[in-house]
């Protein structure tokens, strides 16, 4: 597997758990809860993109990520 593929899909699990775990003991922080929410949105957008085959910008911007993506499959 791609080095950064694999680093993407990685951290995303991490905010993934993160934000669960959050959730779980805190779920009155929903700032950080959401904003590990978006994190992994943003690098599984990123991932999908490295796996295609496509450069990824350095871009926070989802509904971007997400048009490169949708433009693809």
């Amino acid at each position: 597997m791609n080095e950064l593929l694999h680093t993407l899909m990685e951290k995303a699990e991490h905010d993934l758990e993160t934000a669960d775990r959050t959730a779980e003991s805190r779920p009155e922080h929903t700032d950080i809860i959401t904003f590990h929410c978006q994190q992994v949105v943003e690098k599984s957008l990123k991932a999908f993109l490295v796996n295609s085959e496509r450069r990824i910008k350095r871009n926070h911007d989802i509904f971007e990520l997400l048009a490169e993506c949708i433009d693809i499959d």
